[in-house]
């Protein structure tokens, strides 16, 4: 379903954040509380799974014309990695050795998306291999999640599969074929979108949870539910499977209307097993077994939903909901609080179990307003707001949490952006501003989340952010979190160009952080997602990339924003044979100017000495063909970019 965008958001900048023992507590000195709320179309929790879109297939190109020298893990033009949550993707071996599953298919969306499955890649001989654009299954899967025994180090990979079958295969590290098969679930009409952990005393149990198929997929309500979560568990390594289609304790019609697709994560560490659920119309849920998965306790309550079995368009009044309400961070369009949002979650986050049995869970937090009775099948939103990404452990109270990762004011200009570069919103489902986090940890037992944020130094043609992954890390008492890090430093990166104008989505970070986090995430060069903005863009090439941050990174000084180059302009703009470029720097500086075309490919390179005050530079355009291209200036401390169209 296509998201309709009915007004215009502005961005609000969020820092300082507070803790309360009793319920989250969050402290702006600027509050940005003139974000205005958009007006969105329900989203369809019944999603495919085997989605098709209209258009054009983009062929492959051989890999010496790619543009990336970090290390390409795979191509796909099947851009959907997840519906909600990132489920697993990425295990680091130790000594540098990691490797990863992710969702590929190279046949386009004329077939439509034939070959789908899962795509495998790890660094064991030295180098990743050739990247991915074939399944390892003999069958059509969709959506893997990828997970792999600390004890044996068999590797295992759960999807589904036609008739809604929860399929998987594992291998031993050093094997080179794959065993398939089923699980024997006994859900009638089957599930979808599975989520895969291994865990146990030797490394043998395999822990599983899935999604029962839904009435808009062909299925049926299951426990009362039009949607819900099963878990099945072996302790064998998957010779036997002796727990099938086990209901999480109060998950049922009594409780819950229904969840949504992906909308949870698991995670395990020896006996202990950890399943969070995270949707965005009930609290944010985490259960816990100690004993392997043979029993589950009374699911925790992380962040408090305030109504019961609702749904949009049911209506509510500020009375059912004012037991959350909160007016020091609640939005505030045109200075007046909106007192009928609600804070919850977008369907997206993550848990992670220590090797001491705490449970650490990561959301993405999100205001929805729909107070609005009739039936109109929409609701209001607030994406601009910035309250970011929240962290919760379970020696925490229920109902509170930390403020971690946020989206930064990168140039450090007082502001998340204009009126002319906006939140890119539509394909993305109601995604928060900060969204998608996963969760790592360190040998000291410091919280790793990755997530995606938009980079205000990263603006499209259209005027939007483009979206990029970001990482913070927390006190070893998990009490704060380090100021957010670009992941795609231009240091790190072999082409800052090509990464400041491309979207980069779906990050997932290896739970076991070292000198470095690992992370595997989807870069193409169009923003949002194919799959779901059906009809108005053709499928293209994805590449599946790998980096590993160095977390000496968060050292003090290394969080210094860059500066903003002032009054940089083209003169003429459209330009023909040359252009001049103007701009005003704050010191004497070294510079690099480079121009990049929409495919991402750098096509004129200039550097020299630029001076304190005003500069003016000629930019020779006349072996450009027409078209739009990028100019970006790097000075010392301060960046820039602005549009260039050339007109022959």
């Amino acid at each position: 379903m296509k998201q309709t965008i009915l007004l215009v958001c502005l961005l609000m900048m969020g820092v300082q954040f507070g803790f309360s023992q009793s319920r989250l507590t969050i402290k702006h000195p600027i509050t940005g509380r003139n974000s205005m709320p958009v007006q969105a179309k329900v989203q369809d929790r019944n999603v495919t799974g085997f989605e098709t879109a209209s258009g054009k297939a983009v062929s492959i190109p051989p890999s010496s014309n790619r543009f990336f020298a970090e290390s390409v893990l795979g191509v796909t033009q099947y851009d959907l990695q997840t519906n909600s949550c990132m489920p697993n993707r990425v295990q680091n071996w130790g000594n540098g050795q990691v490797s990863a599953a992710f969702l590929v298919s190279a046949t386009g969306e004329g077939t439509p998306y034939s070959d789908r499955g899962t795509g495998y890649n790890n660094n064991f001989a030295g180098d990743f291999g050739a990247p991915a654009t074939t399944r390892i299954e003999a069958v059509r899967t969709g959506f893997p999640s990828y997970a792999v025994s600390p004890v044996t180090g068999e590797e295992w990979v759960t999807s589904h599969a036609s008739g809604n079958t929860i399929h998987f295969a594992h291998r031993a590290k050093d094997a080179t074929t794959w065993t398939e098969g089923n699980i024997p679930t006994t859900t009638p009409n089957g599930g979808l979108w599975t989520d895969v952990a291994v865990g146990g005393a030797d490394g043998k149990t395999i822990h599983v949870i899935y999604y029962t198929t839904p009435s808009g997929n062909g299925g049926a309500a299951v426990d009362g539910m039009d949607g819900t979560i099963k878990y099945c568990r072996s302790t064998d390594n998957g010779a036997t499977w002796d727990i099938v289609d086990a209901s999480l304790p109060t998950v049922n019609g009594d409780n819950y209307l229904h969840f949504t697709a992906n909308c949870y994560t698991i995670s395990a560490n020896g006996a202990t097993v950890a399943i969070g659920v995270f949707h965005n119309l009930n609290s944010v849920l985490m259960f816990k077994s100690e004993d392997n998965g043979t029993t589950w306790a009374d699911p925790r309550i992380v962040h408090k939903f305030p109504l019961k079995k609702w749904s949009f368009d049911d209506g509510y009044t500020f009375d059912q909901i004012s037991s959350e309400f909160n007016p020091d961070i609640w939005p505030q369009p045109n200075g007046v609080t909106d007192s009928l949002a609600i804070l919850t979650n977008d369907n997206t986050g993550d848990v992670l179990v220590d090797d001491n049995g705490i449970v650490h869970v990561a959301f993405a937090s999100f205001f929805i307003r729909d107070a609005d009775t009739t039936d109109d099948n929409s609701y209001s939103l607030y994406p601009g707001t910035n309250l970011g990404i929240i962290y919760w452990n379970d020696l925490m109270d229920d109902n509170a949490g930390i403020a971690s990762g946020y989206c930064p004011d990168i140039n450090g200009d007082g502001s998340l952006g204009t009126t002319t570069s906006q939140i890119y919103y539509d394909g993305y489902y109601g995604m928060s501003l900060s969204t998608l986090p996963t969760l790592g940890m360190d040998a000291e037992g410091r919280v790793y989340i990755s997530y995606i944020s938009n980079n205000e130094l990263a603006v499209s043609t259209d005027n939007f952010f483009y979206k990029q992954p970001f990482l913070t890390r927390s006190s070893v008492d998990w009490t704060t979190f380090d100021n957010p890090q670009v992941v795609l430093q231009d240091d790190l990166v072999s082409d800052p160009l090509v990464t400041a104008f491309s979207e980069n989505f779906y990050a997932a970070i290896a739970p076991k952080v070292d000198d470095k986090a690992h992370i595997v995430w989807q870069q193409d060069f169009t923003l949002g997602v194919t799959l779901r903005i059906t009809g108005t863009q053709p499928a293209e090439d994805n590449q599946i990339l790998y980096l590993g941050f160095p977390v000496d990174r968060f050292i003090v000084g290394a969080n210094e924003p860059k500066t903003a180059i002032n009054n940089m302009k083209l003169m003429p703009n459209p330009a023909s044979s040359n252009t001049a470029l103007l701009f005003d720097l704050k010191e004497n500086a070294e510079y690099n100017i480079s121009v990049i075309n929409m495919a991402g490919q750098r096509v004129m390179d200039l550097n020299g000495q630029a001076v304190a005050g005003k500069n003016a530079l000629n930019l020779n355009t006349a072996a450009l063909n027409s078209g739009v291209y990028f100019v970006r200036v790097n000075a010392g401390a301060q960046s820039g970019v602005v549009k260039l169209n050339v007109v022959k």
